[in-house]
Parts: C-alpha cells; structure tokens; sequence
C-alpha cells in the first residue's frame, strides 16, 4: 500500500500519541508532523518522537515544507521519513532527493497527503 493512501494523523506531541494509540489500531497509519509546530519546537522534538514510535508498521513523517537545513538536520539526525513541499524549487528538489537517496531517507510531499485528523 503507498504510504500516501494510509490513514494520516497530525500529530505535535507525545500525548496524541499516547491517544491514538489507546483509541485506534496502531497499525498501517502515518503520524504526519506539521512544519508550523515542527519550527518551534526543533529537531530535538522529531528524534524523540521518532524514538518514542516503535511500531514499523506507523510512520512517523516530520515536514520541512522548502526549509533545506532541517531538512538536512533531521537526515543527520537518522529519521528515516520526511516530507517536503513539492513547490520548492525543482534544482533544491532534486538535491534534496538525491541526498535522501545516499542518506536511505524516504522523501514525500507534502500535499499529496489525505488527512483524517488536521490542527
């Protein structure tokens, strides 16, 4: 199943988390990180959630909308899901791409996502 078809939940904290895992099946859905709380709360928040989500079967997928530096923060920081938006520019895009790709980190944008739940 492509990941953009999953059930998608956005996500700021541990206590949503702690949520949906006590009220849904914690299983095949993605735990999508908006930029808008992600820039205030920087990338130590991203690698203690990623850690925090032991579940393969959840993706956790912090987005860095056109924000290249955290992009490449949360690559050096080993989180192996991020999502960009796909109006950044096409030359930054493919150097984004193409970093993932030795790093092992997947890449998706944004805007193809299908939200259930939306801050």
């Amino acid at each position: 199943m492509s990941i953009y078809a999953r059930e998608t939940h956005q996500i700021y904290n541990l206590n949503q988390i702690d949520f949906l895992k006590k009220n849904k099946n914690y299983k095949n859905f993605n735990l999508f990180h908006p930029y808008k709380f992600l820039i205030f709360q920087g990338p130590s928040i991203v690698a203690k959630i990623y850690k925090y989500i032991s579940n393969d079967s959840t993706e956790y997928i912090p987005e860095t909308k056109t924000n290249i530096g955290l992009s490449m923060i949360l690559m050096d920081l080993d989180i192996k899901n991020i999502s960009i938006s796909s109006s950044l520019e096409s030359d930054l895009k493919l150097k984004i791409l193409s970093l993932g790709e030795k790093k092992k980190v997947k890449i998706y944008f944004s805007e193809k996502f299908n939200f259930v739940s939306q801050l």
